[in-house]
């Protein structure tokens, strides 16, 4: 009998399903379907409030062949509750008398106009994977993130056809038993807008946010300086 592949998607926002984190790993969790993978998904901030939560998380990733773990990246880390996912993890995986090599796969997305500040995140998801005995598959780093908006990637157009690209290349790969290859790294990392463009939106955002909240005339301060 064929072993049918299951893949689990672990979103690590606490937007939890509709969320950008949630955005990438769907379309990932999509294409994975079309190669013969059956897919599961866990919102982790959810999961892990609770022990019945826990050992449904535990269960499911211990029945998966492939994990991706999907985040937004909080300053260049992870969000707690997903560093307490990892720490559980990894714990149960210790205390196992049988795990499987598994492989895992980390997305990490950030509101920084360049990708490469999600490397520090993604070191730490590759030392997570080495320490808790999975196999790891590589990562994707994407900036810009805050531009996705929590839409699903086929409602945006060719704004995304770079990352679509990467999460095409990454599915296919996977399928194949590879690692996430050198391409699909080099298109998650292409800029989704203009770099000027992307930073004059955001200071628009942070100008419009100041004066909703009445203190557009202390946008400039700087409280903690020294």
């Amino acid at each position: 009998m064929t072993h049918t592949r299951t893949a689990l998607l672990l979103v690590g926002s606490p937007f939890g399903f509709r969320s950008t984190s949630s955005s990438l790993g769907s379309y990932l969790m999509d294409r994975l379907t079309e190669t013969g993978f059956t897919t599961n998904k866990v919102h982790i901030h959810k999961s892990v409030k609770s022990q019945e939560g826990i050992d449904e998380l535990l269960h499911l990733v211990g029945i998966s062949d492939l994990v991706v773990l999907t985040f937004p990246l909080y300053v260049d880390s992870l969000p707690a509750p997903v560093i307490k996912t990892m720490e559980i993890i990894t714990k149960h995986r210790e205390e196992a008398a049988d795990t499987r090599r598994q492989k895992i796969i980390a997305i990490s997305n950030s509101g920084f106009p360049k990708a490469n500040q999600n490397l520090v995140a993604l070191e730490v998801c590759r030392c997570f994977a080495q320490k808790s005995g999975f196999e790891w598959a590589g990562g994707l780093a994407l900036g810009m993130g805050p531009v996705i908006s929590r839409k699903p990637l086929n409602e945006l157009g060719g704004m995304v056809r770079n990352v679509k690209k990467a999460l095409d290349v990454t599915a296919l790969a996977l399928s194949e038993g590879r690692i996430i290859p050198e391409e699909a790294t080099k298109h998650m990392t292409k800029s989704i807008l203009p770099r000027r463009l992307y930073m004059w939106m955001g200071n628009r955002l942070w100008k419009y946010e100041a004066k909703k909240n009445g203190v557009i005339d202390r946008i400039r301060e700087k409280p903690h300086s020294t």
